[in-house]
């Protein structure tokens, strides 16, 4: 209750406020990966640590395609940037379509902004998103922090396919692993994937509490199964060519590395949680000593951000086969 009433009194206005005199401002960069596709990017000197400190990807990108759709729509403090550095080059008239790969709020963070400020666009989600935009609950202070607020958005169905005035055609794929209502864009013409999410890196496994690792490697087998020839991921890793399967291969690996790694611990019996998450990280160092094996990124977000939340659902595959 108190913490409501200081974020109420204290926070909220601090936040209306660093929308218009940010105390770090927040840079875009736009730059055209391939005919019709250009990443906008978001980041200052402090989301560049962060993010080189996290694993070297880019803090937060948009994708804007044939300036007919946008593909996430970043985090909330970075509108002021938009407005002034990326709206002035667009014919407000012609976006028709955000579309967000899943409901984070690095990806969803200007969805109302972008509506009000492209008149004739939707918001299209998985349906089993909706909820987390239409309705988004409260989120852990850290998160508000880092991001900005969220704001209440009128939300759509998506289609199975987006067909652009350009003649593009952006096929829906869903993809649960990071969220359930997670979704890769793919354009079969031009063999491109928009993966959101699903990569981020090879061997990221520190996860927040949605994610879900047995249907991650399903999701991933889905999508090798396509002809891709670009990847451009949801915090701006961009892959080429032969690459790109290669690249999803081993983030595939990685997680079927870590499924039979919990499977054999498991098998062994008499562990609690903890337990078995520390025989799954045994590097040592103090990080490690200190967040019970769950990582760095569980330390700095109170324990919302860890490998538990990943290995969590190999746990329940692996109790759920022994009871068939």
């Amino acid at each position: 209750m108190i913490r409501s009433w200081i974020i109420k009194l204290l926070w909220n206005p601090f936040e209306h406020l660093c929308h218009y005199f940010p105390l770090v401002p927040i840079k875009s960069k736009i730059e055209v990966i391939a005919p019709g596709i250009e990443l906008i990017v978001l980041n200052n000197f402090v989301t560049k640590f962060l993010s080189a400190f996290g694993g070297g990807f880019d803090y937060a990108v948009i994708y804007l395609i044939d300036r007919e759709l946008f593909f996430d729509t970043g985090y909330s403090w970075a509108r002021r940037t938009l407005q002034k550095k990326v709206f002035t080059l667009l014919d407000t008239d012609k976006i028709h379509f955000i579309v967000n790969s899943h409901d984070h709020e690095d990806h969803t963070g200007n969805n109302i902004f972008f509506l009000n400020s492209f008149p004739m666009a939707k918001v299209y989600l998985h349906r089993l998103a909706h909820l987390n935009v239409a309705f988004p609950p409260e989120k852990p202070f850290y998160r508000r922090f880092l991001f900005g607020p969220e704001e209440a958005c009128p939300v759509h169905e998506l289609p199975a396919a987006i067909q652009l005035s350009s003649g593009r055609q952006l096929d829906v794929i869903h993809t649960p692993g990071h969220t359930d209502g997670h979704v890769c864009l793919y354009d079969p013409a031009k063999k491109i994937l928009f993966t959101g999410d699903l990569f981020i890196s090879e061997s990221l496994d520190t996860q927040l509490g949605e994610a879900d690792g047995p249907k991650w490697i399903s999701s991933l087998n889905e999508v090798l199964k396509l002809d891709i020839d670009l990847i451009l991921d949801g915090h701006g890793v961009v892959i080429r060519g032969e690459d790109c399967k290669l690249k999803l291969e081993k983030k595939l690996n990685f997680l079927m590395l870590l499924r039979s790694r919990v499977y054999e611990l498991a098998a062994k019996g008499e562990m609690t949680q903890i337990q078995l998450i520390q025989g799954l990280n045994s590097t040592p160092g103090i990080v490690n000593y200190l967040s019970h094996g769950e990582g760095w990124m569980s330390m700095i977000s109170s324990g919302d951000f860890r490998r538990s939340n990943l290995i969590r659902g190999f746990l329940e595959e692996y109790v759920a086969s022994k009871q068939t």
